[in-house]
């Protein structure tokens, strides 16, 4: 059965979890945690969102943003494809 659709209201804040493949480590080093920093960065100025709290762990990230768009998900997508590659 799919997941609900959540209600985003325009810059209300969302908690937001990213989680590595099966659990496993998104982070090796310091520069990838630098790394991810800036592309999540170039994603929110882009897509006119506001980062208030994050934490960087080894094989997760926690984020409380304020987004304009409309989904969510345009921030994440390129922001992920890209560090993945």
């Amino acid at each position: 059965m799919p997941r609900k659709t959540r209600m985003c209201l325009f810059s209300m804040s969302v908690p937001t979890v990213q989680r590595g493949n099966n659990r496993e480590g998104c982070f090796f080093c310091d520069e990838d945690y630098l790394y991810h920093k800036e592309l999540l960065a170039e994603g929110l100025k882009g897509y006119g969102g506001g980062l208030h709290i994050y934490c960087l762990m080894t094989n997760h990230v926690y984020l409380l943003i304020s987004i304009v768009a409309e989904d969510r998900k345009i921030i994440f997508k390129p922001l992920l494809l890209r560090y993945i590659s």
